[in-house]
């Protein structure tokens, strides 16, 4: 669906400039540690083929390798706590993604698809942390169906009644009963977000360390799509994001590409997806 049957152009192009400013105070945090992010997803393609965001698009994602990824979590809040929400895995209660956001106090962003969560967030940037993986497509396979299952896992100790939108109707309400059940399990015998995030990031991390140069993030329904290469990556560039510069991986191409295809063909009016909104205020 396209973004003309969600917002108008003034409120979009605010939405935009917010997360801009965001990304700038990310941007700082991250030269003043000397910690290297690159863009990611629809923020460089929007770099690459628009000099900026997409036109239609409403967020920000950037990327972060996971050692970086854990020092950024370390000093998030002492950098950006007194203007930004840091959120991460069971911080604030209820929220379960393997994936951070910095959220701008004193504003709300609830997506229509996230009505049944039982925090409050303001508008944000999404940071994701990229994994080691092998390079045998058959081991990457395995850590894939590990990090989906807990991943699951770490919704249903918090939510009975999670959004199923990628089944059929039928299938839906026969997942409902059983996450029902399974949410009831786990309250009735204390297995915990926190026990479950553990084996979650044991099988994201398992190859940490072995070299093998290829990495992917697991939040993404299809991380071998996601799959980048250290040789894609190093050196980071630097291109025109709007008005500033943004990293970005070196080989830009071989990403996006291997993501979109044909990624500097502009997709048909009603394949321009965006994240509307339920709740959206820009100040409280």
């Amino acid at each position: 669906m396209s973004n003309d049957r969600f917002y108008d152009s003034e409120t979009l192009r605010r939405l935009q400039l917010t997360e801009l400013d965001i990304l700038k105070d990310f941007i700082s945090v991250c030269k003043k540690h000397d910690l290297p992010y690159f863009g990611v997803y629809g923020t460089v393609l929007g770099a690459v083929r628009h000099g900026g965001f997409i036109p239609w698009d409403d967020d920000i994602d950037v990327g972060m390798l996971r050692p970086n990824y854990e020092r950024f979590l370390e000093i998030a809040e002492r950098e950006l706590g007194d203007r930004y929400d840091i959120l991460k895995v069971g911080s604030p209660e209820g929220y379960v993604m393997q994936l951070s956001k910095i959220c701008k106090k004193n504003t709300t962003f609830i997506e229509a698809t996230d009505t049944n969560r039982t925090y409050r967030s303001g508008i944000f940037i999404d940071v994701f942390p990229y994994d080691e993986v092998p390079r045998d497509p058959k081991l990457r396979k395995k850590q894939y169906r590990s990090t989906w299952i807990w991943g699951r896992i770490c919704v249903l100790t918090q939510y009975g009644d999670p959004k199923l939108p990628e089944l059929s109707p039928v299938l839906r309400k026969v997942a409902a009963v059983g996450c029902k059940v399974v949410h009831g399990l786990f309250k009735l015998f204390r297995f915990t977000l926190e026990k479950a995030d553990r084996h979650y990031r044991k099988a994201a991390m398992r190859y940490q360390g072995t070299g093998t140069g290829c990495y992917t993030e697991f939040t993404y329904y299809d991380p071998e799509r996601s799959i980048i290469y250290q040789s894609e990556v190093s050196p980071l560039q630097e291109v025109a994001f709007e008005d500033i510069q943004i990293s970005v991986p070196n080989d830009c191409q071989a990403y996006l590409t291997r993501e979109y295809g044909d990624y500097m063909k502009l997709p048909a009016p009603e394949e321009q997806h965006n994240h509307y909104p339920a709740v959206l205020d820009f100040e409280q």
